[in-house]
């Protein structure tokens, strides 16, 4: 059963039209995220964690690789194509913002979920349909959910997550958050997550 903690609004549509009004009295540095297209080949200042603890990585591998959106050189890219039955990765960074601004969210994405392959002894395809969510939360709060559940590649398929929020005070965390169950054979990437002034 997906955990609780995680029972936010997902929608297969991955587009959302945000009406919003922009601050006039601060402004922040921008790029807001930094490294958002992790074009430096690093993660930094980005962090992750695996909160229900470490994963043994010749099950779960994840880094910083190529290629990224649009065959851009890096994106973020986490694969289990091994065993786990449950997976949670929470890529974070800390954002400078402008108290009571609205901002709008951006993340390109994909996830491949090809199910179960047959073997040449088990002709019959297996559970297909895994529950495969990528979020993005602000302090901790979902901004935006999207679910998964159909065999979607390979090919890669890019799509766009976005989302709003309304800062409430000059530091925001944002988490973009992995979860799957039944997760044999998913990858997940991400690249170009942007926070702009609404």
């Amino acid at each position: 059963m997906f955990p609780h903690s995680h029972s936010a609004p997902f929608s297969n549509d991955d587009r959302a039209t945000v009406t919003v009004t922009k601050s006039s009295t601060c402004s922040v540095a921008t790029p807001i995220v930094k490294n958002g297209d992790f074009e430096s080949g690093s993660l930094a200042p980005c962090t992750l964690s695996t909160p229900y603890g470490n994963y043994d990585p010749q099950y779960l591998s994840h880094g910083v690789k190529g290629p990224g959106f649009g065959g851009s050189k890096y994106g973020f890219i986490a694969n289990n194509k091994n065993a786990n039955s449950y997976v949670e990765l929470n890529l974070e960074q800390s954002l400078t913002v402008c108290p009571g601004a609205k901002y709008n969210i951006a993340v390109k994405f994909y996830i491949t979920n090809p199910g179960y392959q047959p073997s040449k002894k088990n002709k019959r395809q297996v559970n297909p349909n895994k529950q495969v969510y990528i979020y993005a939360y602000v302090d901790d709060v979902s901004i935006k959910g999207n679910l998964d559940s159909d065999p979607a590649g390979p090919p890669i398929v890019w799509r766009t997550l976005t989302g709003s929020f309304t800062a409430s005070s000059n530091q925001a965390r944002l988490k973009v958050a992995f979860v799957a169950t039944d997760s044999l054979g998913v990858e997940w990437g991400v690249d170009n997550v942007v926070v702009t002034p609404a």
